[in-house]
């Protein structure tokens, strides 16, 4: 069989999404989880590139563990902004995939420039982190109403990976860098 008769058998018939993907659903809903999974989607590519900036940049506190770390992290958010970008296309959407479509898309508070502190930067970083886990209450419920249970467990994947990478950030606080509580 020929290139083009193998790329032939998966073409759709009057459709954007391919017919294994068709489940009857309404489109609307369709639409409303695209959007908020490309939501998740900027938010991701934005969490990776602050995360490679830390990363790229940060001085100070225990380096290797620190470097080796924030390397890890952002090649676990290279894979699931492939799932959400996968599960987009799946959909028939088009995922956000520039740089300047995710500056504006991500909500995400500015990141700030300049910083080169590890502890600066586990700040930055815990602040965005959390600031992306926000938004996933929300996309679930879009994605819960709209029945697909595929992209629910894509976003539940989003979620988990955001909760243990902000618990590996604060583990790697050391006390010092925690202002003292005042007893009252």
């Amino acid at each position: 069989m020929n290139t083009t008769a193998t790329l032939d058998q998966f073409k759709t018939v009057g459709s954007k999404q391919p017919l294994a993907f068709k489940t009857g659903k309404d489109e609307a809903k369709d639409v409303d989880v695209v959007s908020v999974l490309n939501q998740s989607l900027a938010h991701a590519i934005d969490l990776r590139s602050r995360t490679k900036q830390a990363y790229w940049s940060a001085k100070g506190g225990n380096f290797y563990t620190l470097h080796k770390m924030f390397n890890d992290f952002s090649s676990e958010l290279d894979s699931i902004t492939d799932e959400l970008a996968a599960r987009v296309m799946a959909l028939g959407g088009i995922p956000v995939r520039t740089i300047s479509v995710v500056a504006k898309t991500s909500k995400l508070p500015d990141y700030p420039m300049g910083i080169v502190q590890a502890s600066e930067h586990l700040d930055a970083l815990i602040a965005s982190y959390e600031a992306a886990a926000q938004h996933l209450p929300g996309t679930m419920r879009k994605v819960i109403q709209s029945g697909d249970h595929t992209t629910a467990s894509v976003v539940t994947g989003f979620a988990k990976l955001l909760d243990a990478q902000v618990s590996f950030f604060t583990a790697h606080i050391p006390a010092e860098w925690v202002a003292p509580t005042r007893k009252q």
